[in-house]
């Protein structure tokens, strides 16, 4: 269950980063009504902008060790 979440996190955040470059920033706040609206609760823009920063953090080669150390506390604020 925690690596099928991981794996969805993972997608949103590739995919909000992807048409963040193309959109702009309003992409997220319609993409969180839309999850919302679709799965339920969890896809907050805040948790959408986490999940954003989650692909970004470990698009960029960072070591999965790495998430509970600092870069998880960053990806939380």
């Amino acid at each position: 269950e925690n690596e099928e979440t991981l794996i969805t996190y993972w997608n949103v955040g590739k995919m909000l980063s992807e048409a963040g470059t193309k959109y702009g920033e309003g992409t997220i706040k319609k993409w969180s009504i839309i999850f919302t609206e679709k799965h339920g609760k969890g896809y907050n823009l805040t948790n959408l902008k986490r999940m954003r920063k989650l692909y970004s953090v470990f698009q960029k080669g960072a070591p999965l060790g790495h998430f509970y150390g600092t870069t998880y506390l960053n990806i939380h604020k």
